[in-house]
């Protein structure tokens, strides 16, 4: 693998976080080594599911570089079961009010300065509070993973509403990681995907 191992976080694993102060209680919680096969990996399936289903409803799978959504779904879920269960990448669910509205995945890349977020699906549910969702991730994302400088999220050229969201949230379209890391070069083609970068402001 050329993703790094990843070290278990000492810490908790749930962070609390006020996503909308006044009416709901927002919480990030990771799916640990003893979850992989419960019912917070089925929430996380779930919610994966939904939101590509619905993204790529509209969308030729031609366009999007694939031969079947279901079964594209199915295969791309079953290596992110494998490489949660081997440790090379970490996952984690959102919650508002204890109810599951996104998950997301990401590993450290070659350098460990730049961290992958391989998918970040939002219940279809929760849809109006994406971009608050995906900043929460990000923060945390920041803090499970110091030496990181930056994320780098790979979208399919087709896929307008995630690009959409990347820009809403401060990724810009930046091409280099998938020039410079031999992992990004080996799983993304840049026949069907872009690069989107976020810095993190240093403290």
């Amino acid at each position: 693998m050329d993703m790094k191992n990843m070290q278990k976080n000492t810490e908790s694993s749930t962070r609390i976080i006020e996503l909308v102060p006044q009416t709901s209680t927002f919480k990030i919680q990771e799916i640990n080594d003893n979850e992989l096969d419960s019912e917070k990996l089925m929430q996380a399936q779930q919610i994966f599911v939904s939101y590509f289903t619905d993204l790529y409803k509209d969308i030729p799978p031609a366009i999007l570089g694939i031969e079947n959504v279901p079964n594209y779904l199915k295969e791309i879920f079953n290596k992110t079961k494998i490489a949660l269960n081997e440790r090379t990448i970490r996952g984690f669910l959102a919650y508002i009010d204890d109810e599951p509205v996104g998950f997301s995945t990401c590993g450290l890349l070659e350098d460990s300065t730049m961290l992958l977020l391989r998918t970040m699906p939002i219940h279809l549910a929760y849809k109006d509070k994406a971009i608050e969702i995906y900043n929460a991730f990000l923060a945390y994302s920041h803090q499970q993973f110091p030496t990181a400088q930056s994320i780098v999220m790979m979208v399919r050229k087709a896929n307008v509403v995630q690009a959409s969201l990347c820009r809403q949230t401060g990724f810009t379209k930046n091409h280099e990681p998938l020039k410079q890391s031999t992992y990004l070069k080996a799983n993304y083609s840049s026949e069907w995907y872009e690069a989107y970068i976020y810095h993190f402001i240093k403290q």
